[in-house]
């Protein structure tokens, strides 16, 4: 069984909240940058919100919210059920963010469903779900408590994310047979996730 994918809607505002402490304050530069951001911000029709986006990403390639856009039309494939697209956008939010955390958490949820050992780039895919999962972990521990947020919801988010990412460092190395760093990573996740199926699965093979 798989676990339901929170996907974090787009905010009404522009403004991001970053997923750790960011030199620079992401700034407009022009009023139409912000226009056409908010166009796919308050676009409500999936199908109508990609074209809005891209038009967005070819039009303004050097725009601090350019990982913003990325992770936006991540979420907008995932709502269309287009993981393949979904996926890409992810790794060009990295490209454009190496710290996003929602791009971060996508890749490594979807990691256990989507590697497939048989691939040519196999062994680069699986080496690079696992360095995704690592550096999830450490941009989680600088994250800091969005506004509007309680506590015991910011505490919350950290425990699935950190689930997410401790499951794919686990998945990895039972690939890899570094079966004593599966069993560490899978116990940290049962820690936070204690009803998570697949959690156990994991462990199970791990232990065998």
């Amino acid at each position: 069984p798989e676990r339901t994918l929170l996907v974090v809607p787009m905010a009404a505002s522009p403004a991001p909240v970053p997923a750790a402490p960011q030199e620079k304050t992401p700034q407009w530069k022009s009023r139409d940058e912000y226009d056409a951001f908010e166009a796919f911000v308050k676009e409500s029709d999936a199908q109508k919100r990609i074209p809005l986006i891209q038009a967005f990403i070819q039009k303004y390639p050097q725009s601090d919210f350019l990982a913003n856009a990325y992770v936006a039309e991540m979420q907008t494939y995932v709502q269309l059920n287009e993981t393949s697209n979904a996926l890409a956008s992810a790794k060009k939010a990295l490209k454009a963010d190496p710290d996003n955390l929602l791009a971060l958490v996508y890749l490594s949820y979807t990691f256990p469903y989507t590697y497939k050992s048989s691939d040519a780039n196999g062994q680069t895919e699986l080496s690079q779900g696992a360095q995704d999962a690592q550096h999830g972990l450490q941009v989680l521990q600088s994250m800091q408590k969005p506004a509007g947020m309680t506590q015991e919801q910011f505490e919350s988010t950290v425990k699935t994310d950190r689930a997410t990412f401790n499951i794919a460092i686990g998945f990895a190395a039972i690939q890899q047979k570094n079966y004593s760093q599966a069993i560490k990573s899978l116990e940290a996740a049962a820690q936070d996730e204690p009803k998570n199926v697949l959690v156990y699965s994991l462990l199970g093979q791990a232990y065998y």
